[in-house]
């Protein structure tokens, strides 16, 4: 008799629960004014619906398996970008390149890392186009000029660093390339470039011992240079005063001297890198024209001529020498007796003793020196 009584209340409890449950998911009636979906939902769910066909969508790329092990990737409505990082050789390469492509226009070719791409040649890329490519760290040795014609409209930087390649590409036939680096490969000479366009050139890490006179006579839109961790022993007169130089770099070079009318330098903040060189003597006049950045540090000057460097302070350039070995004598009281020319060394200049500019005693030069 119990055991009746306890499935009785078992089922008067399911049945109860089970009403409970249809009341709190009983379908509420649809309004009768409830035209648009939108007036069916609770207050607090949006739901957005749009019929413009405007609206741009991004640009589709390849069939990914397609140009496998090549990547590419759809930055924008209008911008695509391929990784061909994971080629194996030039045939993967050519035959990625021939499959088809709903559109040809990328942005940036990106091959990083690649110890089994030996060459590029006419037609491994296809009928694409690029505005950037960049190869580094790479054993590339042989870049056919052909390789890229068909970028000769549309290429605005080409970056090719730590690659065994012996020459630069013909870069004459670029009509928008502005930008050359070029460090860091196995150039034996430097290079006579030309170009109407290029207007920043980068070539670092070579051992040549001077730059021609005339290496950037054919570069006339050139503002940039950078001549870096080479071997530079010599600057020749007139190297670095024909083109429209903003920013020079020769850091981490063997340079001695500067010459007379050494640089030319044009626009309001122009920036002269010479840091990290040997250089020992500086003529008056050797910077024309800097306005803004002079670095100087970690050479060998010994002494400041006032007919060198005053100018310079007195038109504000930022000037940094700290590390060079000054004697600090009489022929730097014009300086530590100005204050305010003083305050314009933008570093810790200091002594061959290491003591520091700042905390000479300006009296030692206003009785000790004919100034």
């Amino acid at each position: 008799m119990a055991a009746t009584w306890t499935k009785y209340v078992f089922v008067l409890y399911a049945m109860a629960y089970l009403w409970i449950i249809a009341q709190a998911y009983e379908p509420h009636e649809l309004s009768t004014d409830a035209s648009k979906p939108k007036d069916l939902l609770s207050d607090n769910v949006t739901l957005t619906i749009s019929n413009d066909t405007s609206l741009p969508t991004a640009i589709p790329c390849p069939n990914p398996h397609d140009i496998l092990p090549c990547q590419c990737y759809a930055i924008s409505n209008t911008t695509m970008d391929i990784n061909c990082s994971n080629v194996t050789s030039e045939d993967q390469l050519r035959v990625v390149f021939s499959k088809r492509f709903p559109f040809i226009n990328f942005r940036t070719l990106t091959i990083q890392g690649n110890i089994r791409l030996n060459a590029l040649r006419g037609g491994d890329l296809g009928k694409c186009t690029f505005q950037n490519i960049d190869i580094r760290d790479s054993a590339l040795i042989e870049l056919e000029d052909s390789a890229l014609e068909n970028s000769y409209n549309t290429m605005m930087t080409l970056t090719l660093i730590n690659n065994n390649l012996v020459s630069i590409p013909e870069i004459s036939q670029f009509s928008s390339l502005w930008s050359l680096d070029f460090s860091y490969n196995a150039l034996i000479e430097f290079p006579q470039l030309y170009s109407t366009t290029l207007s920043r050139l980068v070539l670092q890490g070579y051992a040549w011992d001077a730059v021609p006179v005339n290496a950037f006579k054919y570069l006339p839109a050139l503002n940039t240079i950078q001549i870096s961790f080479c071997s530079l022993a010599k600057l020749q007169p007139d190297t670095f005063t024909n083109n429209n130089f903003g920013y020079i770099s020769l850091e981490s070079n063997n340079i001695g001297s500067i010459p007379t009318d050494g640089f030319l330098m044009y626009g309001s903040n122009n920036t002269l890198l010479l840091n990290s060189n040997r250089i020992t003597n500086i003529p008056p006049g050797a910077f024309s024209g800097v306005t803004g950045t002079l670095q100087l540090s970690y050479n060998s000057l010994t002494e400041l001529p006032e007919d060198t460097w005053k100018p310079l302070l007195e038109d504000n350039v930022m000037l940094y020498i700290a590390g060079n070995p000054f004697t600090c004598g009489c022929e730097i009281a014009w300086l530590i007796l100005n204050q305010t020319l003083l305050g314009r060394i933008h570093d810790q200049a200091t002594c061959y003793d290491g003591q520091a500019f700042i905390e000479l005693n300006p009296v030692w030069y206003e009785t000790m020196c004919d100034y």
